[in-house]
């Protein structure tokens, strides 16, 4: 006899591929910068593992990755997205969030972000990873920058999405993803600091996790499989 459960189970991790199995997504909250310098808006259910700073007179948000994690019940950080609300001002140059800075403190050499953008700011479609890495790696947003003219920022335009993978450095997959409670900085594990150029432009964070690192979810598929053959006999 064919039992149905551990086929469903085969199937829904054959749908996966190579990425984790029992994928969770963790919504962080609603963000926007305030005045004065550093002030800030957040709506969400985590406000005590977020934390403004001034930088160079700009706002620069952290986000405390492992304690939120950690409160979820999530072990392993997959990817990033940072979303644009779809209530800010909206034209050609600067649509929505402009987002000027990020960066995932307590990462390990042998692994980095990269990027991805989908959404309606067409200067944005056909950059690859580098280019919008390098929009994001300092804060060097000014007065009258826009996204066609200046590679200080990522303009998200109306829900417009930007995608932050952790991928091991020179290897184009994914990373297994990493787990936040066992590593990170010394001080309190893995900090994600993001810099909006603007204010009043609101954004949106969700942290991609799993229970299995994507490089177990072979093994598991395979143990999955066995185990379907033999009740099948």
């Amino acid at each position: 006899m064919i039992r149905y459960g551990v086929i469903t189970a085969v199937l829904c991790a054959s749908a996966l591929g190579s990425g984790a199995i029992a994928d969770v997504t963790v919504d962080v909250g609603r963000f926007s910068n305030t005045h004065p310098v550093p002030a800030y808006s957040y709506t969400g259910a985590w406000s005590e593992y977020v934390s403004s700073s001034e930088i160079d007179g700009r706002t620069v948000l952290d986000i405390d990755i492992t304690g939120i994690m950690s409160q979820a019940g999530e072990q392993y950080l997959r990817s990033i997205t940072i979303r644009d609300f779809g209530n800010n001002s909206y034209g050609p140059l600067s649509p929505g969030a402009d987002i000027d800075y990020v960066e995932l403190l307590g990462m390990s050499s042998n692994l980095n972000l990269e990027a991805a953008y989908s959404g309606p700011t067409p200067d944005h479609l056909d950059e690859t990873s580098d280019e919008l890495m390098q929009r994001l790696q300092s804060l060097d947003a000014f007065g009258g920058a826009n996204q066609r003219d200046d590679d200080v920022y990522v303009s998200l335009g109306n829900q417009g999405m930007l995608n932050l993978m952790i991928k091991e450095s020179g290897n184009s997959q994914e990373s297994g993803g990493i787990d936040p409670n066992s590593g990170g900085l010394a001080s309190g594990g893995y900090i994600l600091r993001i810099a909006e150029a603007g204010a009043y432009e609101r954004f949106t964070v969700h942290l991609e996790t799993s229970s299995i690192p994507a490089p177990a979810a072979a093994p598991v598929l395979a143990g999955m499989m066995t185990a379907w053959r033999r009740r099948r006999r």
